[in-house]
């Protein structure tokens, strides 16, 4: 069987964003990891439970219930990427963009505006 370009992109899921936050590091990093844990929500602000350990080797996965789940001068630049690979519809790329489009704002508001609660020790 050969791929085409196009049976190729319906397998494939990508997402590169880079979020200029204009906060330190620390509390960049302080508002990324309340907001992909504890503050975490779908773009239309319904929560989304996620678990995050945060220390090395910790785990960050979804929780669904019943053991289920899935810079320099004050300037600090996100790089992200997100890949996937398998059968994936166009709705859902679309909506895993605008799912990490939402999360990324939402950090960067929160560093921005002193939300964070302070830096990660």
């Amino acid at each position: 069987m050969t791929l085409t370009t196009s049976m190729l992109d319906n397998l494939t899921l990508t997402v590169v964003q880079e979020i200029r936050v204009r906060a330190p590091i620390d509390i960049t990093f302080a508002a990324l990891i309340e907001q992909i844990g504890v503050h975490n929500e779908h773009p239309d602000g319904t929560p989304m439970h996620m678990k995050l350990e945060p220390w090395p080797g910790g785990r960050w996965f979804r929780d669904l219930g019943d053991s289920n789940g899935h810079l320099e001068n004050g300037v600090t630049l996100i790089k992200f990427r997100h890949s996937g690979f398998g059968l994936i519809q166009d709705e859902h790329k679309a909506g895993v963009v605008a799912g990490w489009t939402s999360m990324h704002d939402k950090v960067r508001q929160r560093a921005e505006t002193g939300r964070s609660k302070s830096a990660v020790q």
